[in-house]
């Protein structure tokens, strides 16, 4: 068919769901257009008329309306014109890629039934999906998860975690925000920190990935603080696991001992000093928290705060020196660039990278580390109930020498599984019924059809539902997981909620990475930076792990801030498709990977954000979205105007985003090997007695012993 042709058969296809307000999608664009709650919906409903053709009675207002020069919104019809062709562009691109799809395409339009029409338009958006829901069936799409991931195990990890105590570290990072007013700034601050927030508060935010933390201590502020909250868990958890270990005659911890957890700080504005100022106020949060009894005095967990200065301290006086003495040959130029990737200020991509790469920095400082937690600050671990529940300590559940073990996949992939992911439970839905090990996500009761609107290009929710809970244990072995992981080891491809292991061995060996331009599902992008790399003949991968098995609480205590995070969160959920569709082409692009197996390895949720294109998919949900919602409330303003805003950024210049996303993965895949060797060359050194090596030891951990939050 000819473009003309094709934009004609979309255009009818457009109609059948948006064509009147009693269409499939259900919403009404001539109210939207004709009467709306603001001028920016009107904008959008033009531009959704505009898809319909001129089989739509308002498409030559609509498309006058758009055109027209206007003093107050000529930038956002102008955007939202280019949004109009970049779909339909992408849709006949995509369209022309199969020829089955326009066959029943055809047949779906002429034919006019509803749950038709929906399936053929997830096929075009999301094929994947299509293809998972093509004949739904929760419990087996669930079994078939599960029955991929099983491993077979081939040999247990000899050189196993015998010492949690002292072989593990655990770090967490903390996003925070100036506070709202400038009557919450803390009193006592320095002049300077007065300042920098000052000069931050009212301004766009620069990163914005997750709930962030006010830098407030009111008494309002510490009890929502993550940062507070996180700190008390732990200390609970573990002051809870000494007493289990004492009933249990276990020693993997005792009083006295000590559990350094590493904080990395990232504000959600650039340029404004604000993670040194942060500093100042976790110090005031947690003096008003242990002063107002909401935090006892911590006696197990030991706070380390590093903020983007004390990363760079680190590189300044640590390993910038230990570059240019080991390897000579590097230029100054290319050693600055290799390390300028080490930060925690950023998109989430910065301080997930530096909290991986701290572990070999914390090998270094103390040899017997041999592996790096990450948790979130909104979560907690139910030392006493998984006690009760698998009969494990927690501390020694991470003896298991599974951790670090090789396998065999279904495939007959050779696997070493260096990286271990955990699992979450909702507090509120414990608390309800009662099951430690419920997914924090639930599958839909029984979906009859694919859903109207936003929901129905993409289905977003009920993926997720579906590989999260086929990703965890069976129910049925759950509560004995640990007594049988090694007869029954399990793969995990969709890792989310923040909790995941590595032991520091993996990451020397694969150098994995997040790219820097990812502020989603940080998790999943991490190991597709190695998703087919080998060392020694294995792939890399994360292995379920129940005991990291978290409690989710943050609706607790965070929900105001939660709430306030939304929108941007689900704009950023629209820019992963292009930061992972980008990563995976130029990943293949630089290693010589095939794009098809990269989807067909990930599972289908992952996969579904790995697009060949891109642009169709993230603007299509994006314009229905704000549709569906109307501009309604002050979430939906905002979510419209940052989606323009962000989006029109990498929708106007998709290739030219793919070119510098193609050349800072490259430098990112040097960059990271250059920091793994380097770190196995100092601590070699150390060990060896080498004096230049044992003065840049003793530096860094004056520089550790200096982000101390407790003196």
């Amino acid at each position: 068919m000819s473009d003309t042709d094709l934009k004609k058969l979309i255009a009818k296809f457009w109609s059948a769901f948006l064509g009147h307000k009693d269409a499939i999608d259900k919403i009404d664009l001539t109210q939207q257009f004709e009467a709306p709650s603001g001028e920016l919906v009107k904008i959008n409903a033009a531009m959704l008329i505009c898809l319909c053709g001129k089989g739509h009675r308002l498409f030559q207002r609509a498309r006058d309306y758009l055109e027209a020069p206007d003093a107050m919104s000529s930038e956002e019809k102008e955007t939202y014109l280019k949004f109009y062709e970049i779909i339909q562009e992408e849709t006949i691109r995509r369209l022309k890629s199969d020829g089955a799809v326009v066959k029943q395409l055809q047949y779906v339009i002429q034919a006019g039934d509803p749950d038709r029409l929906k399936a053929a338009r997830l096929e075009i958006f999301n094929p994947l999906a299509a293809k998972a829901l093509s004949q739904f069936d929760a419990q087996d799409i669930v079994k078939d998860i599960q029955g991929q991931n099983r491993l077979r195990l081939i040999a247990s990890n000899e050189n196993f975690i015998a010492n949690p105590i002292e072989e593990l570290i655990f770090t967490t990072n903390v996003l925070v925000t100036p506070p709202r007013s400038e009557s919450l700034i803390p009193e006592g601050l320095p002049g300077w920190a007065e300042k920098s927030l000052k000069s931050a508060m009212g301004l766009p935010v620069d990163w914005y990935f997750d709930h962030p933390m006010e830098m407030a201590t009111t008494e309002d502020a510490v009890h929502a603080s993550e940062f507070i909250h996180c700190l008390r868990r732990l200390e609970e958890s573990f002051r809870a696991e000494i007493e289990i270990e004492k009933a249990a005659w276990k020693d993997h911890i005792k009083e006295g001992d000590k559990v350094p957890l590493y904080i990395s700080i990232s504000p959600t504005h650039g340029g404004k000093n604000l993670g040194r100022v942060a500093r100042e106020v976790l110090k005031c949060q947690y003096a008003a928290a242990v002063k107002s009894g909401i935090l006892p005095e911590l006696e197990i967990v030991e706070p380390y705060l590093y903020s983007q200065i004390d990363v760079k301290r680190l590189v300044k006086d640590v390993l910038a020196p230990a570059a240019k003495h080991y390897f000579p040959e590097i230029s100054d130029k290319e050693i600055e660039g290799y390390l300028s990737f080490l930060g925690v200020e950023g998109y989430y991509a910065m301080h997930y990278n530096f909290l991986k790469a701290f572990g070999s920095l914390a090998k270094f400082m103390k040899p017997r580390v041999k592996a790096v937690i990450k948790i979130d600050t909104d979560q907690s671990f139910p030392a006493e109930r998984f006690y009760r529940e698998t009969g494990w300590c927690w501390l020694e559940s991470f003896t298991l020498p599974i951790l670090g073990a090789l396998a065999r996949d279904q495939n007959e992939r050779d696997i070493y599984l260096g990286c271990f992911a955990g699992s979450l439970t909702n507090r509120d839905e414990l608390i309800r019924k009662d099951d430690l090990f419920l997914p924090d996500i639930s599958i839909p009761d029984a979906p009859e059809s694919i859903p109207e609107g936003e929901a129905g290009v993409f289905y977003q929710g009920l993926l997720q539902s579906l590989i999260t809970r086929g990703e965890a244990f069976p129910p049925e072995v759950q509560w004995r997981a640990l007594k049988i992981l090694s007869e029954y080891p399990y793969m995990r491809t969709f890792v989310t909620g923040g909790t995941t292991g590595f032991l520091i061995e993996a990451l020397e060996r694969y150098a994995p990475f997040v790219d820097t331009h990812v502020h989603r599902a940080e998790d999943q992008a991490f190991l597709l930076s190695v998703l087919f790399d080998q060392y020694d003949g294995n792939l890399l991968r994360y292995v379920y792990f129940p005991g990291l098995h978290m409690i989710h609480e943050k609706e607790s205590f965070a929900s105001e801030s939660i709430k306030i995070a939304e929108p941007y969160k689900k704009i950023y959920d629209l820019e992963r498709i292009w930061n992972f569709s980008h990563l995976a082409r130029a990943l293949c692009e630089i290693k010589g990977w095939d794009f098809k197996d990269v989807r067909k390895t990930l599972n289908f949720f992952t996969a579904s954000f790995i697009q060949p294109f891109p642009g169709m998919l993230a603007l299509t949900r994006f314009v229905l979205s704000v549709a569906g919602k109307g501009g309604k409330n002050t979430e939906d303003i905002i979510y419209q105007k940052e989606g323009l805003r962000r989006l029109s950024k990498i929708a106007f210049s998709q290739e030219l985003y793919y070119r510098e996303t193609r050349t800072r993965v490259a430098k990112q895949i040097k960059a990271w090997r250059f920091y793994y060797d380097l770190m196995i060359r100092l601590r070699e050194s150390a060990k060896k007695g080498d004096p230049f090596a044992l003065a840049l030891k003793k530096k860094a951990i004056e520089i550790n012993n200096n982000c101390k939050l407790i003196h």
